[in-house]
């Protein structure tokens, strides 16, 4: 009796499927009569073309022998059918791994079916939306503009991912052209500058607050026309201000005040979007914030007065909101520095009473009567020049038709008051009206 000869069938790439033994049987009759019709050897292998050009390869494992003989198949290579197969490859009569998920397919068949990577659809910024919003072909989400199939999910401020839209109705990212945006919500990231005839993005937005209702002007500026009220120090970015709010001079002290403290508190709101935080100003700042532009002085017990009489009429206001809520915490916040600040300026101001006490002496003796009377202190620092030891500084204020006189020809009268004191004496900055 001559032994079959043993075959391995390869179905890797043949696109039907072998669901029972009767499969087999049928594919073997369509093979066999090629098999047959071929001289074969040991370790060969040999390719069929089945239908639409999907293959069977025979592996000959044993010695064939001539004649009729008969074959033994002793297995099937066959692709691993995946644990979630594609929905529509299945329609299609193919198998797919199914290796992404739909959630609309899940739903509506009632079976755990996935989605290949030939059928899904991918949205542009979906992963960004937290999860892997994926969909087949059939579910995939429509603009919701003109209820065609959609290519992005919308993430600006009125979307935040929740809208989808086609190319035809959206906006690319001016620097990121491979982010896109609808037409409200490109409108809201990329405002136009408020400047008559200006085509550049207001993207600064001015920052004065009402006092009644506590709204927020929110005039939108490109960086060449807003204007920055410096509160805190040049090396912050300080608050922005239009064309209309930009006239600080003419508001009044307490305006000034609420100012400062409610455009702290916008920042402090925006912050909690990711912007940076800013604090309040101390009372030194506060000072030279008054100072500048008008034509009197200032000293830290005024900026105190005026921080704590917006702090009680803040706490006395019913209708806050959540700007006067950040306004509110602001100031009880920095209440608890106010009281150690206010300490320490006065024992500064004492200790540079003293020196001032000699300067009026030394001007005394000099005949200058009207310069003794004319003069006033205005602040002290222990270490306002550095060395070792350091020297102290005492800025005085003098009106301004006895300046020249006390500060002298190439400012010789200064040098020497501030030689014979042992302190370095300042004029104020003189204030412009």
């Amino acid at each position: 009796m001559i032994p079959p000869t043993e075959i391995m069938l390869d179905l890797r790439r043949w696109t039907g499927r072998v669901k029972e033994p009767a499969d087999i049987l049928t594919l073997w009759q369509r093979l066999e009569p090629a098999l047959t019709a071929q001289t074969l050897r040991q370790g060969g292998r040999y390719e069929y073309a089945i239908e639409n050009g999907s293959i069977v390869a025979v592996l000959v494992l044993s010695t064939p022998h001539s004649g009729f003989a008969d074959y033994s198949v002793q297995g099937l290579i066959e692709t691993p059918l995946p644990v979630r197969r594609c929905r529509l490859c299945d329609t299609e009569g193919t198998t797919g791994a199914g290796e992404f998920q739909c959630e609309a397919c899940r739903g509506d068949v009632g079976k755990d079916w996935g989605v290949c990577a030939r059928h899904v659809r991918v949205l542009d910024g979906a992963y960004g939306r937290g999860r892997l919003a994926v969909s087949c072909g059939e579910h995939a989400p429509l603009c919701a503009k003109c209820g065609l199939a959609a290519d992005f999910w919308c993430r600006g401020p009125a979307c935040r991912g929740r809208k989808t839209w086609c190319r035809a109705h959206g906006k690319s990212h001016r620097n990121t052209p491979e982010t896109s945006y609808c037409p409200e919500c490109y409108d809201l990231v990329f405002p136009q500058c408020s400047s008559t005839g200006c085509a550049e993005p207001g993207v600064n937005s001015c920052e004065h607050v009402v006092a009644v209702s506590s709204a927020v002007c929110g005039t939108k500026l490109c960086n060449r026309h807003v204007a920055r009220w410096q509160v805190y120090g040049y090396e912050r970015v300080g608050l922005a201000r239009c064309q209309l709010h930009r006239r600080i001079k003419e508001l009044n002290d307490d305006d000034v005040i609420w100012q400062v403290v409610a455009g702290t508190a916008v920042r402090h709101v925006r912050a909690e979007r990711g912007d940076e935080q800013y604090f309040l100003p101390t009372l030194g700042s506060v000072k030279n914030i008054l100072i500048k532009g008008r034509n009197q002085f200032y000293d830290e017990s005024q900026a105190l007065a005026l921080y704590q009489s917006l702090q009680a009429q803040i706490r006395s206001r019913a209708d806050g909101g959540k700007l006067v809520d950040k306004m509110r915490w602001l100031l009880d916040r920095a209440a608890s520095s106010w009281g150690r600040r206010i300490v320490r300026m006065s024992e500064r101001r004492a200790e540079g009473a003293k020196y001032f006490a000699l300067l009026l002496t030394l001007l005394q003796r000099k005949g200058e009567f009207d310069l003794a009377e004319a003069i006033a202190m205005s602040d002290f620092i222990p270490n306002f020049v550095r060395g070792n030891p350091p020297k102290p500084g005492l800025f005085v204020r003098i009106p301004a038709t006895l300046r020249g006189r006390f500060i002298g020809s190439k400012g010789v009268n200064i040098r020497a008051y501030s030689a014979q004191l042992g302190c370095e004496v300042e004029l104020e900055k003189e204030e412009r009206s």
